[in-house]
C-alpha cells in the first residue's frame, strides 16, 4: 500500500495515510503512546502489508532492480539511461564519492554495505 500524500482521487486519504506513517513512527521512537484503536489500526495495516517507511521500501526495490540487472547481464555496469534503475545508480555512485572523500552525502553506511 503506497498512497502519496496528494492522491488526487481521494485527498483525505493521502493525508490519513501520511499522518498515521508519522503517528506510528512517533510511536517507535516512544515519543507517542497512541490509544487502543490506534494500536488496533497499525496492527490491520501491518497485516495488509501497509508501507511504513516509503525511503526504505523504494531503496529496496531498487536493489531489487538492481539484483536483476547483474543477473541479466552479469554485471553492474548499468547504463545512465536505464529506464528503471539507470539514474539511481548513478545518483549512488556520485553519493558514494562523496561519502568516502568525507562530504555530505544521502548515503549511510549501511546502504554503503548493501551495495
Amino acid at each position: 500500500c503506497n498512497v502519496p500524500t496528494n492522491y488526487s482521487p481521494l485527498p483525505e486519504l493521502g493525508q490519513w495515510v501520511t499522518a498515521y506513517r508519522k503517528r506510528k513512527k512517533m510511536w517507535q521512537m516512544q515519543k507517542y503512546n497512541p490509544k487502543l484503536k490506534a494500536q488496533h489500526r497499525f496492527k490491520v495495516l501491518d497485516e495488509t502489508g501497509f508501507i511504513w517507511d516509503l525511503k526504505k521500501w523504494s531503496w529496496n526495490k531498487k536493489i531489487e532492480g538492481l539484483k536483476e540487472y547483474k543477473e541479466k547481464h552479469k554485471n553492474l555496469i548499468v547504463p545512465r539511461n536505464h529506464k528503471v534503475i539507470g539514474m539511481w545508480v548513478y545518483l549512488q555512485r556520485v553519493e558514494y564519492r562523496k561519502f568516502v572523500s568525507g562530504k555530505k552525502s544521502q548515503l549511510t553506511q549501511v546502504e554503503i554495505d548493501e551495495l
